[in-house]
């Protein structure tokens, strides 16, 4: 039985498993030893060709007339639930540290699933949500975000956003203890709709931290240049202005003082076109000096 069952097994180190531990020596040593029950689940290739998640039971127990060691064996498909769990795995492993549920009737917090590379260690299950997690804050966050940190995983701040929102979210520094810093994101949203259990998810957001104060150095430094060039150009306009209407208030004054003697009739055409050719400019000096006001806000 072992052999042909192991024939349909998909791959060879779960075809091992199961032979190690399914063998008639290992299951009375697992009987002997007080386990009455040994469970497996593995890939088989069905009668389509297609690989399926099987879990396979032996329950035993020690027939009382011979005093032998029975055993009833069966297997049934678990594709679903296997795939449903290599999913939220994949998603721990790939984009999560990891995923817990907060109990709000007795305030604990349980943790399914840990991301590998997030170096962390999960607590018993029933750990008291508030207590942990003042716990951990104090001892990773930096000083200067602890107390808006505390305030934002509270559970009355928690649940008081998701009255609100279908989900909340902070961020915060994490310290690392190799004096190494990282940031990180906490998102809450109820589980179901009894609201009695909080999904909680913690996500590495260093990368799009960094991107983001990246982005806003680069904003502020050409808001720093587009006011430095502003100011140039109202200083330059301003300037100029004044340069300009010096002098042709000289060329007006010099006009008037001018058409006083007695000049030809031609020299005094000559001398009226001047004066009204350099008022006009005059004018419109005059208009570049407010534009120049009304960008610095001194305009009347």
């Amino acid at each position: 039985l072992i052999e042909t069952s192991g024939g349909i097994i998909a791959y060879p180190e779960e075809l091992a498993y199961y032979r190690e531990h399914f063998g008639r020596e290992a299951l009375l040593r697992a009987f002997e030893s007080g386990c009455s029950e040994v469970s497996h689940v593995c890939r088989d290739y069905y009668e389509d060709g297609l690989s399926h998640w099987t879990k396979t039971i032996v329950n035993m127990m020690r027939n009382p007339m011979s005093g032998d060691v029975e055993g009833v064996i069966y297997s049934f498909d678990v594709s679903d639930a296997a795939k449903e769990k290599l999913v939220v795995e994949r998603l721990t492993h790939d984009e999560f540290d990891f995923i817990a549920i907060i109990d709000l009737d007795d305030q604990t917090i349980e943790f399914r699933n840990i991301r590998a590379a997030a170096q962390f260690e999960a607590p018993a299950a029933g750990t008291d949500y508030r207590q942990y997690t003042e716990l951990c804050l104090k001892e990773a966050v930096e000083p200067e975000e602890l107390a808006e940190a505390l305030s934002s995983a509270s559970l009355e701040n928690i649940t008081a956003q998701l009255d609100q929102a279908d989900t909340c979210s902070f961020a915060f520094t994490r310290r690392g203890r190799d004096g190494s810093s990282c940031r990180k994101q906490l998102r809450y949203s109820y589980l179901d709709d009894d609201r009695k259990h909080i999904l909680l998810i913690q996500t590495d957001i260093t990368d799009i931290f960094a991107r983001e104060q990246r982005q806003q150095h680069e904003l502020k430094n050409a808001l720093d240049q587009a006011r430095q060039a502003s100011a140039a150009k109202s200083e330059f306009l301003s300037r100029m202005s004044h340069e300009i209407r010096t002098p042709m208030n000289g060329i007006i004054g010099m006009t008037y003082l001018a058409k006083e003697q007695d000049n030809p009739p031609k020299t005094e055409k000559c001398l009226d076109n001047i004066e009204t050719s350099s008022k006009f400019l005059l004018g419109l000096v005059n208009d570049v000096l407010d534009m120049s006001k009304a960008e610095s806000g001194k305009i009347e």
